[in-house]
């Protein structure tokens, strides 16, 4: 995705002067990233998009990141990311298609920036993890590229982007919503794949999820049953 900015403070090579400046305009970078973050968080656990069809029980993890030297197109730098991080809530297929969909965003957030040299992104996809469970990513990006030009030479195409992974509880789920929900953020091809490849991961993380619901409605209504 980028360089971390941890990673371009340590790096950096120039005069004492332009040192300092950079690590300024840097450590201001990294202020913004934590309040973009704890913003973000906070809109999730209070006013989730979409609560009534995707109910979040728990927050589980949240992470948020600042990188600099942002490239449009690089899938792997995406994939590898939401491995390290969230690999253990989400199986392949879903890494797969997170990382098609984001890659497209960023490409996006670079080439739509507003008056003030910045676009934001804000979403949201249905998860199943190695466990079978049911879970949900909310996502925030904030894109920004500096005006002055000395800057921008040593800093170019940040980007903000805080995550947030919850679980959901399957059995409050309708089966109707479960396949609209994989449809948006799985129906992109990763770079060289083709339209029948991404079709048929779609389809193997459809099957998936109603698989995981009718268990979890089957079972809630065998408890109510025998109650």
């Amino acid at each position: 995705m980028g360089n971390v900015v941890s990673h371009v403070m340590r790096h950096h090579r120039g005069s004492t002067l332009a040192r300092r400046e950079i690590e300024d305009v840097l450590n201001r970078l990294s202020v913004l990233a934590e309040v973009k973050a704890r913003n973000h968080h906070s809109r999730v656990t209070s006013h989730p998009i979409d609560a009534e069809i995707l109910p979040i029980e728990k927050v589980v993890r949240k992470v948020h990141l600042a990188h600099c030297g942002v490239s449009s197109g690089n899938v792997k730098a995406v994939q590898d990311a939401i491995e390290e991080h969230f690999g253990y809530y989400m199986v392949g297929d879903v890494v797969e298609g997170l990382s098609a969909v984001l890659t497209e965003t960023i490409d996006h957030l670079m080439n739509t920036l507003s008056s003030k040299n910045s676009s934001e992104f804000t979403s949201y996809a249905i998860t199943i993890g190695n466990t079978g469970s049911i879970g949900r990513i909310d996502i925030y990006m904030f894109y920004y590229k500096f005006a002055s030009p000395h800057v921008a030479r040593m800093l170019s195409n940040c980007l903000i982007t805080s995550l947030v992974v919850s679980m959901v509880e399957p059995s409050k789920l309708r089966l109707d919503d479960v396949r609209a929900l994989a449809k948006a953020p799985y129906s992109s091809p990763l770079p060289g794949e083709s339209e029948r490849e991404a079709d048929e991961r779609l389809e193997r993380i459809e099957n998936l999820l109603v698989q995981v619901t009718q268990t979890a409605l089957g079972k809630a209504l065998q408890r109510s049953a025998s109650a």
